[in-house]
């Protein structure tokens, strides 16, 4: 949700209550994963943090994360090995298989010790989010439904003016709201140049369960050559499952995310892809 004028007022604010001490005070825009993730080592070094998120609540939604190497110890060293693995998909492993459904490669989850093409840990980007909220929902201050307007630094801090009319000073801000966020743009006044577009995109939508496909296994179906179709689990309602594909873009993107919902869940895994 954006705010905007039209919204002042409508903050909401949770927790970080009679868990305060004296610290530096940091304000941290995005409370999707990295946000919360940062406000967890933050808080644990003493500083008093706020996360601000214009959505007015977590935003769900999303396809999977996978956690291998240094990501594990992290989470590890968070105390949020089995929150996580609590919450993950469940992912067995995964097939490449023709138009004809023949399997050309297997792959399993505890390859590599849990660090191969299928990671042992693969949680959604909602799910990771949520656990990440949770941990930290009690010892840091959330403000949901407002964003930073404007930036004022000197050399002892931050004067911030939120959108929704708050005025507040912190020793440091951070952006942790994405490659496009508004915010990081404030101090320069200018976008970061460092992203660019690749000529493909990775829609992701749900569809209904095909019979025949082995539980908690990822497959992707190579149709033609840069054209794969990919189906695999979720903690989606019983008997759906996510289904992505991978078109190269021919006009906008409306037109290319939405072309796997139509073949996808109007067609079917089999019609679409063989």
């Amino acid at each position: 949700m954006s705010v905007d004028d039209s919204d002042r007022g409508h903050a909401i604010r949770t927790g970080g209550q009679g868990t305060r001490e004296s610290g530096p005070k940091v304000l941290v825009a995005g409370a999707s994963i990295a946000g919360p993730a940062l406000a967890h080592w933050l808080r644990r070094r003493g500083a008093e943090v706020t996360v601000v998120e214009r959505a007015p609540e977590l935003r769900p939604g999303g396809q999977a994360v996978d956690a291998r190497g240094v990501a594990k110890e992290v989470i590890g060293r968070m105390g949020l090995d089995a929150a996580v693995r609590a919450a993950c998909t469940d992912t067995a492993g995964a097939h490449t298989v023709d138009a004809d459904g023949q399997v050309l490669e297997t792959f399993r989850a505890d390859d590599d010790g849990g660090d191969g093409f299928i990671a042992d840990i693969e949680i959604l980007r909602g799910d990771l989010s949520k656990v990440l909220y949770d941990d930290t929902r009690d010892s840091v201050e959330y403000v949901f439904g407002d964003r930073i307007a404007g930036l004022a630094q000197d050399a002892d801090g931050v004067d911030v003016v939120f959108a929704g009319g708050d005025r507040r000073r912190f020793d440091l801000v951070v952006g942790a709201d994405g490659l496009h966020s508004e915010l990081r743009a404030m101090p320069s006044g200018r976008m970061s140049g460092s992203s660019a577009t690749s000529g493909t995109c990775w829609p992701s939508t749900v569809c209904p369960t095909s019979s025949g496909w082995t539980a908690g296994c990822w497959s992707t179906r190579i149709r033609r050559p840069g054209a794969p179709l990919s189906y695999g689990p979720s903690r989606t309602p019983t008997g759906r499952w996510p289904c992505s594909t991978s078109p190269r873009l021919t006009s906008t993107s409306t037109t290319a995310t939405s072309r796997p919902r139509r073949s996808c869940c109007g067609s079917g895994w089999r019609a679409w892809a063989g």
